[in-house]
């Protein structure tokens, strides 16, 4: 055996290779040597042989410590074989190693930026005896791999300081990636509502950030937050101007899919998986990880993902309240286990300062006649401890912000639009939003019935479901109270770049409403007339963004409203006709144009007469269109009756 290697590096190749290099090249330039699986092992070796051989071979073992890590075999092989004083931790994300390592003096970089963990290693490590003889002279043309944490553009929710095990669907996902196969660059992960699905590609994103130079999240629930979303990458990176349609920013991000293989894109809770195959890397070329609650994924093999295991959920209950609970595994149990309601119920019981026994019998008593042997079921978990948390809120105006956004859209909801709306807000939520709204948000974040980002909210879209089914006759009320404050403040001004950005934000909340307004105020005329106005203010917008087949969409809802509500022959009516007409015209369809241009004429002429402002516009637009079409003699005809020519 030749002279030993000062380090032999461990580590978790498939998550970790990036701290590992830079850790390593660190070590070379300052003139140690050191022996790496990336650099010394070969294809065909025996792994375990050769890895037998570098312990041998080294004076000291880096282990490069992250969750991934712990939970990997062939690391644990590594480190347990190591005699004392022969390993030196290094630290590259903040957590608490457990069992051997558990008492291990660790060098900590998690977290600090290049320089600073640079200067924690070298510090930390042991100074050599300075050599008898003149050492080599050193080479200076090494190029320094980057230091993980400058690679990444990260765009993501709020991580769970609380999250808890899901170790084999961590493994399966890091294996899946690391095999390089193009099926496995894509991972489905599926299960019911308020599983974990979402927790899991997010914890998994923030384990493996550096392994990637991007991460972006997106909010997949329809083609508007897919579209806000890749917009949002698109003006990150540079791809498109502010005034770009979106046709021209899915080009510029397909384009971005085919130049790049170190990303990963999350498309969260997606829905329809006909339109995610529009917006998706067509290559394969980086990592994609899909959440959903549907089981039709197409050819997209799921993950299935149930509740966590009873000891897991134990675990969670004891870290959610900061403490060991001896009832923690009977409330667990009577939860089914279901993360989203093991939340809940850890918030009330940590905001309350109170058991998990005495949680159980409140649970107990509020369901009443339901069967008491049996786990429940994942609504009726969710639902019980909603209502235990929803009860302990002292602030009415909290209740009343929870309920107007059970008709949001669930994740993203920026507080602004009540700031904005305020005035048109019941009591006391009116008057403590004002300088109180801190607070108000607070009361449902400790009870983890929302979750603040920033100056924006997410609402589970399961609690969502039962806050809705929980206001029974009022339930209208609340959704006409949401339905006001957004056509109050949904709106579009052409050439305002802050107005683009807010109508970008808030174009889904508004929907959301209008949606929820037609589905279940059906008797009403005058507010299924106000939904019709919100998606024609989202035709406008998409309209004056450049983006036509998105603004047809909205404008044939509105027809369709207008129609039922108004008739065939109002003018309000007429006016869609023309936004149509207009779609149609800016896609290049210029006959189907003036089929809706002539609708708008006959009612206008009507109503207005043929020489009112409005009749003219109208002339103009079946001018235009006509000219579009090469038919000058019918265009002339036309184009006189307008007093502007």
């Amino acid at each position: 055996m030749g002279e030993k290697k000062d380090f032999f590096i461990s580590y978790n190749s498939k998550q970790d290779t990036a701290y590992a290099v830079w850790i390593e090249w660190l070590l070379r330039k300052n003139n140690y040597t050191t022996i790496m699986q990336e650099y010394d092992f070969r294809a065909g070796d025996n792994f375990k042989s050769k890895m037998h051989h570098a312990l041998l071979e080294s004076e000291r073992v880096v282990l490069v410590l992250s969750r991934a890590y712990m939970e990997s075999e062939n690391c644990e092989e590594e480190w347990t074989n190591l005699e004392e004083g022969q390993a030196l931790p290094i630290l590259i994300e903040n957590f608490k190693p457990k069992g051997l390592l558990k008492s291990r003096v660790y060098i900590n970089i998690a977290g600090k930026d290049r320089d600073a963990a640079a200067a924690e290693i070298l510090e930390k490590i042991k100074v050599k005896t300075r050599p008898t003889t003149e050492p080599a002279f050193p080479v200076t043309d090494i190029a320094e791999p980057p230091f993980p944490r400058a690679l990444m553009s990260l765009r993501m929710p709020s991580r769970n300081p609380n999250f808890t095990g899901r170790g084999e669907i961590m493994r399966q996902l890091g294996d899946a990636f690391a095999s390089g196969e193009a099926i496995a660059l894509t991972q489905t992960v599926a299960g019911l509502g308020g599983v974990g699905k979402t927790q899991i590609a997010l914890e998994y994103a923030y384990r493996n950030a550096l392994r990637y130079d991007v991460i972006w999240w997106c909010n997949a629930d329809n083609e508007i937050t897919l579209q806000n979303d890749y917009r949002a990458f698109a003006l990150r990176l540079g791809l498109v101007r502010e005034d770009a349609n979106f046709d021209a920013v899915l080009t510029a991000v397909l384009e971005w899919f085919d130049r790049n293989d170190k990303f990963l894109f999350i498309y969260d809770n997606v829905e329809d998986f006909a339109l995610l195959e529009q917006y998706r890397p067509r290559d394969n070329r980086g990592n994609v990880i899909i959440t959903t609650r549907s089981a039709q994924t197409g050819y997209y093999k799921p993950l299935d993902i149930t509740p966590i295991s009873p000891e897991e959920a134990v675990e969670f209950l004891n870290k959610r309240i900061g403490r060991a609970d001896a009832d923690a595994g009977r409330l667990a149990e009577r939860l089914g286990c279901l993360p989203l309601a093991l939340e809940q119920a850890g918030a009330y019981i940590a905001t309350r300062g109170t058991t998990c026994g005495a949680y159980l019998k409140s649970l107990e008593k509020g369901l009443g006649i339901l069967d008491k042997t049996r786990p429940l079921n994942y609504k009726e978990s969710v639902t019980a401890t909603w209502e235990l948390s929803f009860a302990a809120i002292e602030r009415e105006s909290a209740r009343q912000l929870l309920n107007m956004c059970a008709y949001l859209a669930p994740d993203d909801i920026p507080l602004e639009i009540f700031r904005q709306g305020q005035e048109y807000l019941l009591e006391p939520l009116k008057t403590e939003l004002a300088d109180e709204l801190d607070d108000v948000v607070y009361e449902l974040t400790k009870y983890s019935l929302a979750a603040r980002d920033g100056d924006a909210i997410r609402v589970h879209r399961l609690v969502q479901e039962v806050v809705r089914e929980k206001l029974g006759e009022e339930e209208k009320e609340w959704l006409e109270e949401s339905l006001v404050l957004l056509i109050r403040v949904f709106s579009f001004e052409f050439g305002n770049i802050e107005s683009h950005a807010a109508f970008a934000r808030n174009v889904n909340h508004a929907t959301a409403v209008a949606d929820w307004a037609v589905q279940l105020l059906g008797e009403d005329d005058v507010l299924q007339e106000c939904a019709g106005w919100m998606y024609n203010k989202a035709g406008f917008g998409y309209s004056n963004l450049g983006d036509y087949k998105t603004a047809l969409q909205w404008h044939e809802k509105t027809r369709i409203i207008f129609e039922k509500t108004l008739g065939t022959e109002h003018h309000n009516t007429a006016a869609i006709y023309n936004n149509i007409g207009i779609a149609y015209k800016e896609l290049g369809e210029y006959q189907t144009a003036l089929e809706w241009y002539e609708k708008d004429r006959i009612i206008s002429e009507r109503v207005f007469g043929t020489e009112h402002h409005n009749t003219a516009a109208i002339y103009n637009n079946i001018g235009s269109a006509y000219e579009l079409l090469c038919e000058q003699s019918d265009c002339a005809g036309v184009v006189r009756k307008s007093p502007d020519y």
